[in-house]
């Protein structure tokens, strides 16, 4: 630590601290930074590329709201296109030398802009003057994203959703004119917009029914397996992790458990690795030879039980777990969702407030004691 205080600054050295390192000895490998498991795609090579031209991050909130807006996803697709400006008028398409002409094919007056194509138009105007959406004469001057934001800012959900779907509506009208040459007038524009909405107000009201998931119990291992349960706690402002470990066997019986602080982690992923190498360890001290390791994680599960090589971050955890699961005679890894895991999650959330690692034999902490009971008769046999 204090060769690194005298090279590198603090915020450098809370980054270096972060890197996860294996207890044993590995080669340096290539990989690709672009993609969370380090491997090459096309995605993340194209996202590599356009990042310079990604636009700030001011933009961000506005995308969110848009994509929590209860629609069909072709509806806000459009609506992202044409606040990226990725929409074919008249104009885009004469300045590629596409269109012969930028002029609009409605009013034949003005230059088809996105503005001017579903807002400035008297075609357009006249939409959504009847669909009862207004706005200050001052934003007829502004570029259709500063328009955009104004009128979700100033919308209710409802009014969100009609406005998408008339801007929708506008376009798909424009180009039934261009391509098909059919004419639609105003009201026949709004009345079928309106309609949609409706529908779709509707369809979603009829959805929201509440659900009773099934949820998921702790099941006990056959013999002569144990099953070991591991959770992770994180702290991502403080960088700290504690894992939490529960081993017990056919019977439901508590070999031992335990919970382990660890310092510097990077992620909450990385938490969730080091909990299953520190789940592994553990029964090992016990004397177990046939084990199940669980977790809720189903990343890391499937990282575990994977026979690729592991070239994300979480490298250096997942080759150890690996090599210390070669130690049992048999080592299975199997996902459970949270509500099978709730032993192992009361353990990991306890060394959260514990500054050094506890260990406990064939019993758990009295704060778990009655989560173990539940899981105990939830996996009673008949």
């Amino acid at each position: 630590m204090e060769l690194l205080q005298d090279h590198f600054s603090a915020d450098d050295i809370r980054l270096i601290s972060n890197i996860p390192l294996s207890d044993v000895h590995q080669d340096d490998i290539m990989v690709w930074g672009g993609e969370p498991k380090g491997e090459y795609s096309v995605r993340s090579g194209y996202r590599q590329l356009i990042r310079p031209m990604v636009i700030s991050s001011h933009f961000t909130p506005i995308f969110k709201q848009l994509w929590s807006v209860n629609c069909p996803a072709k509806i806000k697709i459009l609506a992202w296109r044409f606040l990226k400006n990725f929409i074919p008028t008249n104009q885009n398409l004469y300045n590629r030398r596409v269109a012969h002409s930028p002029i609009c094919p409605r009013c034949h007056s003005y230059t088809e802009t996105i503005e001017h194509t579903v807002r400035d138009c008297s075609f357009v105007r006249a939409i959504w003057n009847l669909a009862g959406f207004a706005w200050p004469t001052d934003l007829i001057n502004e570029c259709f994203f500063d328009w955009f934001c104004w009128i979700f800012a100033h919308s209710s959900t409802t009014k969100r959703l009609e406005f998408l779907i008339l801007l929708w509506a506008i376009w798909t009208s424009r180009n039934k004119l261009v391509r098909n040459n059919v004419k639609q007038d105003e009201s026949t524009v709004v009345n079928f917009s309106l309609n949609y909405s409706r529908e779709i107000t509707s369809v979603s009201s009829s959805l929201l029914v509440p659900q009773n998931p099934m949820l998921a119990n702790w099941t006990r291992p056959t013999e002569p397996f144990v099953k070991i349960n591991v959770d992770a706690a994180f702290n991502a402002s403080l960088g700290r992790a504690s894992s939490g470990v529960v081993v017990r066997d056919s019977n439901g019986l508590v070999l031992g458990s335990c919970f382990i602080p660890t310092l510097n982690v990077l992620s909450p992923f990385a938490a969730e690795a080091l909990a299953a190498l520190h789940g592994l360890r553990f029964p090992l001290d016990l004397g177990c030879m046939h084990v199940v390791l669980e977790s809720d994680s189903l990343t890391i599960i499937s990282k575990l039980r994977s026979v690729v090589d592991d070239l994300s971050i979480l490298r250096s955890y997942i080759v150890d777990a690996r090599l210390v699961s070669q130690a049992f005679a048999s080592c299975q890894f199997a996902f459970t969702p949270r509500s099978g895991n709730e032993v192992a999650h009361c353990l990991a959330h306890l060394g959260q407030d514990s500054a050094v690692e506890m260990f406990w034999v064939e019993e758990v902490p009295p704060q778990a004691s009655a989560l173990v009971q539940a899981d105990h008769r939830c996996s009673e046999r008949p």
